[in-house]
């Protein structure tokens, strides 16, 4: 992997951390409700005759499919508490002892 590529994973993968952040929830709700009912979501702004919008056509569709990333990940960590109770203590168990873990090293 390239590091140019690298920098881009890399920043994905904290943009998508920094998604499971409760204190940004709300507004992460609204930004993806406003772009879920457009009419272009996933799809980006239509193209002009002469192809000069190909460019915002390709970042609309990156921040959207970043949205959604983000929303997936947000489901995975909040649907968590909806496993059984047995399942759900134990594995919240486990995170806690590695925050505890990780703080001790830092």
């Amino acid at each position: 992997m390239s590091p140019q590529d690298f920098g881009v994973f890399r920043e994905h993968v904290v943009d998508l951390i920094l998604a499971t952040d409760m204190a940004v929830h709300m507004e992460f709700l609204s930004k993806f409700k406003v772009r879920l009912e457009s009419d272009d979501f996933l799809q980006g702004p239509e193209l002009e005759g002469d192809g000069k919008g190909a460019a915002e056509v390709e970042k609309q569709l990156k921040i959207d499919t970043g949205l959604l990333a983000q929303a997936c990940i947000k489901a995975a960590d909040i649907g968590h508490s909806a496993k059984p109770w047995d399942v759900h203590y134990k594995y919240s168990l486990s995170v806690v002892e590695e925050f505890f873990k990780q703080g001790d090293k830092e």
